[in-house]
C-alpha cells in the first residue's frame, strides 16, 4: 500500500511539472520593440531584435497592402513609389495617393494620405498586427 501512494504522488507530481510545457511562452518585448513590416504583401507587425531600433523595408499600399521598398511601387496602378491608383481627377489625369502605416481600431493597417501629408497620428506597433493609439502608449 506504501508503494502504491509512493507511486501515485510520483505520477501527480510528474503531470504538474508537464503543465509548464503546454503553457504559453510569456509575452516578451524583443529588445527594439515591435515594427510595422510587410509579411506576405500584408502590414504586419514584427520583432525587432536590435535594440538601436530597426528600419522595416516597408511601402505601405491602399487597404492594407504592402510591398518591398525596393520593389518602387505597390503595382497594379501607376504612379510614384507609395501611391496606388486613386481613380479619376475629372480632368482626364489620375489621382494618385500615397499611403502610410496607421493604427485602426487596434490593429495595424494603411492609410490615404491628404493633401497636408502622411501623418496618421502616433501609435506603438504590438505583438500580432496590433496597435495601440496615443503618443507613449504601451502595449497591453
Amino acid at each position: 500500500m506504501p508503494l502504491r501512494r509512493l507511486l501515485l504522488v510520483a505520477a501527480a507530481l510528474s503531470l504538474a511539472c508537464l503543465d509548464a510545457l503546454y503553457e504559453d511562452p510569456p509575452l516578451q518585448t524583443p529588445p527594439g520593440g515591435w515594427v510595422v513590416c510587410c509579411v506576405s504583401g500584408r502590414v504586419n507587425t514584427c520583432p525587432c531584435l536590435e535594440a538601436s531600433g530597426c528600419d522595416p523595408d516597408l511601402l505601405a499600399c491602399a487597404a492594407g497592402a504592402c510591398a518591398p521598398r525596393t520593389a518602387g511601387s505597390c503595382g497594379g496602378g501607376g504612379g510614384d513609389a507609395g501611391s496606388g491608383d486613386g481613380g479619376s481627377s475629372g480632368d482626364g489625369g489620375t489621382t494618385t495617393f500615397a499611403f502610410t502605416t496607421c493604427c485602426r481600431s487596434g490593429l495595424i493597417s494603411t492609410c490615404a494620405c491628404d493633401a497636408t501629408g502622411c501623418d496618421a497620428g502616433p501609435f506603438t506597433a504590438c505583438r500580432g498586427s496590433q496597435c495601440v493609439s496615443g503618443a507613449g502608449s504601451t502595449c497591453p
